[in-house]
């Protein structure tokens, strides 16, 4: 009995990077084809850590201040209309997985590095679209004057991160 519990966790805890992966993915296809987060996908990332949290390596009361941290600076953005509330309830879960440690900093730097990349990319396809459009109708995304879906950031930040092994709760 204790052999067959001991597979079935371990059988669940090598689905996580798959099943965090399959999220970021909806975050990027969800943000740039409909400039939403669903608060069900960021309730499923926070559920899946919840119960990841009993098998895995990680301090929950030092993941959940830093997460606490990253909410308490993101309501400023949010405040200064500099963020939307999905992209921080994503940075604020993620940041769970990521704990209080030198990854959580890495991470924001690489979502602020990859955002940076995105705004620009995202510049260069605009102007091209302008041109090529001739009246014709855009998606949102490649319309002018329209906000960056930084969840895509986010997500591949994160994605970055899962896949070079540098989460430490899943190394």
């Amino acid at each position: 009995m204790t052999g067959d519990l001991a597979a079935i966790i371990a059988a669940f805890l090598s689905t996580i990077p798959w099943l965090l992966t399959a999220a970021m993915l909806a975050v990027i296809v969800l943000d740039t084809t409909r400039y939403v987060i669903p608060n069900s996908l960021n309730l499923a990332l926070l559920v899946l850590w919840g119960m990841a949290a009993f098998f895995l390596p990680l301090n929950p009361l030092m993941a959940l201040a830093a997460a606490g941290l990253v909410l308490l600076v993101g309501l400023g953005f949010f405040a200064l209309g500099l963020m939307g509330g999905g992209d921080i309830k994503l940075l604020v879960v993620l940041t769970l997985w990521l704990g209080w440690s030198i990854t959580a900093l890495h991470f924001l730097m690489l979502t602020a590095i990859v955002g940076g990349a995105l705004v620009i990319v995202l510049l260069l396809l605009r102007a091209v679209a302008a041109m090529l459009s001739r009246g014709r109708e855009l998606p949102r995304i490649l319309m002018p004057k329209q906000p960056v879906p930084y969840g895509i950031a986010i997500a591949l930040a994160f994605l970055l991160l899962l896949w070079r092994g540098s989460i430490p709760a899943l190394a």
